[in-house]
């Protein structure tokens, strides 16, 4: 009866730990996409982008 139950557990133990680690990878795996989508229009809309007194978008400028 102890031999059934160390395999349930250890089964048990297992199933859990790989929903713990896979949750987190397949989440950054698929975000990727979006997040890079996400800036993309940030860049073709100046979105979020610090504006000069005159109201138009800020020069580059080499220090």
């Amino acid at each position: 009866m102890i031999l059934e139950y160390i395999l349930l557990l250890t089964l048990t133990v297992v199933f859990v730990v790989s929903i713990i680690f896979q949750g987190p990878f397949d989440a950054f795996t698929n975000a990727g996409p979006k997040l890079a989508a996400r800036v993309e229009k940030n860049l073709m809309t100046g979105d979020l982008y610090p504006v000069s007194a005159q109201g138009g978008p800020l020069n580059w400028q080499e220090h």
